[in-house]
């Protein structure tokens, strides 16, 4: 609706007739773009149409990389117990968000904030790193990453929520809140029925 309503040219990838990335190759070609923006995207974009625009494919990457590259970083930060995370803005390479760093924003993961409170800071640091990056008069600087120093993280499905009681409290209050909804929330086993916890916190008895 919002393209319609300023006159921008929009496709959407048919991904349920089987449709991928490169099947709108010309499509991307002929709209000549100075770059290509990847939010929210979870499949690798092909060399082929990252090639097209004049600065490549940029990605927003929920994490200061070359920290917690990979799926559900932010899940992952509140669940190691980090007290800080953040974004990051790269040029997509051929690896897992190993490309060169564009823009980076910091922020800091309070002792109660569930991934909801965590995702919104993100959110809010990501509309100002594209802000500051795409609408300023000067050509962006692309700083290489340290590969070396990148440690990926796994994607997480509704199935790793499940707590394991003979964690240290800390640990077990970082698992809950790190996946608390919108996220379907991390769950025990009592009499054989499943028992979703979305929040926690511990008790000095």
């Amino acid at each position: 609706s919002i393209a319609k309503k300023s006159k921008i040219p929009f496709y959407e990838i048919d991904s349920l007739e089987g449709k991928k990335t490169n099947d709108y190759k010309k499509v991307i070609k002929n709209l000549k773009p100075d770059v290509i923006l990847v939010l929210g995207w979870y499949y690798m974009v092909p060399k082929s149409i990252r090639l097209i625009p004049k600065y490549g494919a940029w990605g927003i990457h929920a994490s200061l990389l070359p920290n917690y590259a990979g799926g559900a970083p932010l899940v992952w930060a509140i669940i190691n117990g980090e007290k800080k995370t953040g974004v990051t803005l790269f040029r997509m390479e051929n690896g897992v968000d190993d490309g060169d760093i564009i823009s980076q924003a910091e922020f800091l993961i309070e002792d109660n904030d569930t991934i909801k409170e965590v995702y919104e800071k993100a959110t809010i640091s990501s509309k100002k790193i594209l802000n500051n990056v795409l609408f300023n008069n000067s050509k962006p600087k692309f700083i290489k990453q340290d590969k070396s120093k990148i440690k990926i993280y796994p994607q997480r499905s509704p199935e790793d929520g499940l707590i394991d009681w003979n964690w240290d409290s800390l640990r077990i209050k970082n698992f809950i809140r790190a996946q608390s909804k919108p996220y379907p929330g991390a769950f025990t086993i009592i009499n054989n029925k499943k028992v979703v916890i979305y929040n926690a916190k511990i008790e000095d008895i």
